[in-house]
């Protein structure tokens, strides 16, 4: 069988249009464009790429953005401090913490002091716990923008068996909260499976949508998986490579060759869920700019 390459460029580049509609709307109607602040801590080169990225996004919507870079020698008290005059400012729709963030400052700390209403990364306690109870405000940008992939590939979600591998609280754990909601674009019977999942491949093998977030390079190949099943790659692992100029190639967790003609569709890395997780950034903030204009 033909395996569907899932075109993430394409469906964010969609988004991303029907995003840039309603901010001109939104703008006419008398308010300021939303925007989105960045704050980046240290100088990884990986996080300096996402943070660019996010900020073209913003900008090919009509969006305002800037990014508060940081020294990595930043206390967490003081970030926090940053943050706390990023949520009294009202010219600020959204803020974003870049992860991951120096060992010495707590993460759950961190987000847990950005505004609610303006965490549009979703990983505030205030907004995972929204989502836990089935009554989403912010929902986490990559588990969103894998429901969207999902969604807009026209595959249809009640009934099915998704098995997601990783329990992170970036993706694994809202994710399953997301996919098994009461809901038209929910009602799957989800496994969440981890690093201590025995017989994996037992679980991987009957799912009819497998997730994969767990962060090793070519993890799940074409033995582990059901025929005719869809595979979403959420990892994104760089690996050396000396034919390229770099000296390394990024991949994802699932052997993308191993799985071509097993699989009906899989997402590939990188052009599948990354793009989307920025589109869903942006989207929040959005969101946040329309729920803020309105108190």
């Amino acid at each position: 069988m033909k395996t569907k390459l899932i075109d993430g460029k394409k469906i964010a580049g969609d988004v991303r249009q029907e995003i840039s509609l309603e901010v001109a709307k939104f703008v006419s109607e008398g308010n300021n464009p939303p925007h989105l602040t960045v704050v980046i801590v240290g100088n990884d080169p990986a996080s300096q790429l996402y943070v660019r990225n996010k900020g073209r996004a913003c900008a090919s919507v009509g969006m305002t953005h800037e990014t508060l870079q940081l020294s990595e020698k930043t206390t967490e008290s003081e970030l926090i401090n940053y943050i706390n005059d990023l949520n009294k400012d009202n010219n600020v729709s959204g803020i974003l913490i870049q992860l991951p963030l120096p060992k010495s400052i707590s993460t759950n700390a961190v987000l847990s002091s950005i505004d609610s209403r303006k965490d549009v990364d979703g990983l505030s306690s205030i907004n995972l716990g929204q989502l836990m109870k089935g009554e989403p405000n912010f929902v986490p940008a990559t588990p969103l923008g894998v429901r969207e992939l999902i969604i807009r590939t026209g595959i249809k979600l009640p009934g099915k068996h998704v098995v997601i591998i990783g329990r992170s609280t970036l993706v694994g754990r809202p994710l399953a909260s997301l996919l098994s909601m009461k809901s038209d674009v929910g009602d799957a019977t989800v496994t969440l499976a981890h690093s201590a999942t025995k017989n994996l491949k037992s679980i991987t093998s009957v799912a009819d949508i497998l997730i994969v977030a767990i962060g090793i390079p070519g993890f799940i190949d074409g033995s582990m998986i059901k025929k005719e099943s869809i595979i979403i790659d959420v990892g994104i692992n760089k690996v050396d490579d000396a034919s390229t100029e770099s000296g390394y190639r990024i991949v994802g967790d699932v052997n993308l060759n191993s799985v071509i003609s097993l699989a009906s569709a899989v997402t590939p890395v990188p052009g599948g869920v990354g793009p989307m997780t920025i589109a869903m950034v942006v989207k929040n903030t959005l969101k946040a700019a329309k729920i803020l204009s309105n108190e």
